[in-house]
């Protein structure tokens, strides 16, 4: 899994559901996780982390992982995973949705991308 939280506010956009959901996604799939990254997460989500980690199976907690873009860290973690080209995709896509005119949900994930060269989509979401 990899989040991002870009943009994201305390305020706006949290949901306490989220957090019944993960519950129950780990008591019903125990050690189905494969890796969590969480990406520019606010230091808040770190703090809460802290603690939340020392009350889960030592497993799961070791799954889970808090990068930063700027910092170079996200590229590390994918480096040790995701290879080349995976890489660059997932590196792509999460410049694509950072631009200023996806912030608020308008990006049409289903629509086939409009830039090509030579007949090919330059970045397939």
């Amino acid at each position: 899994w990899l989040a991002d939280f870009h943009g994201y506010s305390v305020l706006w956009d949290s949901n306490p559901r989220i957090a019944v959901m993960a519950a129950r996604l780990l008591a019903h799939y125990p050690e189905r996780l494969g890796r969590v990254v969480v990406i520019d997460a606010p230091k808040i989500f770190v703090a809460t982390w802290k603690a939340v980690k020392q009350v889960i199976n030592t497993a799961t907690a070791a799954k889970v992982c808090f990068v930063q873009m700027a910092d170079g860290s996200l590229e590390a973690e994918l480096d040790a995973w995701a290879g080349g080209p995976l890489k660059q995709w997932i590196l792509a896509e999460f410049a694509d949705n950072r631009r200023p005119e996806y912030q608020h949900g308008e990006k049409e994930y289903w629509k086939a991308p409009a830039n090509t060269i030579g007949g090919q989509p330059v970045h397939d979401p």
